[in-house]
């Protein structure tokens, strides 16, 4: 096709790099729209698409059982690579465990680290052995903004990446791996995620992410080292914790202060009680400005929860779920807590929502309960969600006030 001979290619050579970009821009959802398609449309294209190093900028793989990884696919990658000139590099790699053509992935590593002093955001879900390779440069990723690692095939054995001194993020997401994440440089880390973390690690974590503003955490239980010394940190505002088993959650609240925190959920094992011996002193040292508190299957006792509540001056919000078909025993002693510590409630000078999630019935709100709580209906609503499978919540809300 000659230039010239459609309105389109009569357009000036900027304007089609514009609507060219416009094409190109969101490969991760439409994997068909990259500049290989463009170029070969046409000589006049080509020309447009090969030297505008914008278009090469972003490159989002998928390898799996319909695109292995090959010889073939690591040089289009790596001549990818090569077009997108002295851009920041937005790299998603995804990969299945691989069961052949594992000796390729020391050079698919190679290629990624030849342009690491590009990359701005990273995102590999690679055979756990890749990442020993990751960042095995002479290269410094001085661009790095997002780092987001896991393993694909969920071999948690313990893994060091010798490079990782070397990365500065300033969001950092690690999943499967059992890797020191203290070797990172978490000077400009303001946002983290990771999993398969233990609890020394996560104190650590804070203890070197001075600007951490918020943080989610998937801890496992490994007994804490005498060493371990408390943390303050000043800047973290949200926090997720997730723990399989409850000694992993009261180590690590035994060793953090965060006196500006306003969020925080966790979720623990449902066959334990919440760590209320530990959440009391925690809260009353650091949480005096939280608003929002979310609880994941936990057993309530008649004094505890109250306990709890006494300490959080300010808070707005209470999000309490439940999976179990047990609910109804679970919300008794809740209910029968504050029928008996009507005073707790009156002491907040804010609307607190409490809403119940859970699976199945709606569990009913004792009368005698409604009853001590009418006082103070202009503070308190009552809500129950309700999550049937993907259905979406439905919401119920219990007057309290006639």
């Amino acid at each position: 096709m000659d230039p010239g001979t459609t309105y389109i290619d009569r357009l000036p050579n900027e304007i089609l790099a514009i609507i060219f970009s416009a094409y190109i821009s969101n490969p991760s959802r439409v994997p068909t729209c990259h500049p290989f398609v463009l170029g070969a449309a046409s000589r006049y294209w080509r020309d447009i698409t090969w030297t505008n190093s914008s278009f090469w900028s972003k490159l989002f793989i998928k390898f799996g059982e319909s695109r292995n990884l090959t010889e073939t696919r690591l040089e289009l990658m790596e001549d990818w690579l090569g077009r997108s000139g002295k851009q920041p590099l937005w790299i998603s790699i995804s990969m299945a465990p691989l069961s052949d053509n594992e000796d390729l992935v020391p050079r698919l590593m190679r290629i990624i680290n030849q342009h690491c002093d590009r990359w701005y955001d990273l995102r590999l879900k690679l055979p756990t052995r890749a990442f020993e390779y990751l960042g095995d440069t002479t290269l410094a990723p001085s661009t790095l903004h997002k780092l987001s690692i896991s393993s694909s095939d969920r071999r948690h054995w313990a893994i060091d990446v010798p490079e990782m001194a070397k990365f500065r993020p300033s969001i950092v997401c690690i999943h499967g791996l059992c890797l020191n994440p203290t070797k990172l440089d978490w000077t400009s880390a303001t946002s983290s995620s990771m999993s398969i973390i233990t609890p020394d690690s996560a104190v650590e974590v804070l203890r070197l992410a001075e600007n951490l503003r918020e943080c989610s955490l998937t801890l496992v239980d490994i007994p804490a080292s005498n060493s371990l010394q408390h943390v303050t940190h000043r800047h973290l505002q949200r926090l997720q914790i997730c723990a399989k088993e409850t000694g992993a959650s009261e180590t690590f609240f035994q060793h953090v202060t965060l006196p500006n925190v306003w969020h925080i959920s966790w979720e623990g094992p449902r066959s334990a009680q919440l760590v209320y011996n530990t959440l009391p002193s925690f809260f009353a040292r650091s949480s005096h400005r939280l608003r929002s508190l979310a609880l994941s299957e936990p057993r309530y006792g008649e004094t505890e929860f109250v306990d709890v509540f006494r300490v959080l001056p300010l808070l707005e919000e209470v999000h309490i779920s439940h999976g179990s078909s047990d609910t109804h025993e679970n919300l008794a002693p809740f209910f029968k807590a504050f029928q008996g510590n009507p005073s707790t409630i009156g002491t907040h000078q804010t609307s607190i929502y409490w809403v119940f999630e859970k699976l199945g019935e709606v569990p009913r709100l004792p009368g005698s309960v409604a009853s001590s709580l009418r006082p103070h209906s202009k503070r308190i609503k009552f809500n129950l969600q309700i999550q049937k499978g993907k259905i979406a919540p439905v919401i119920y809300d219990i007057p309290l006030d006639g």
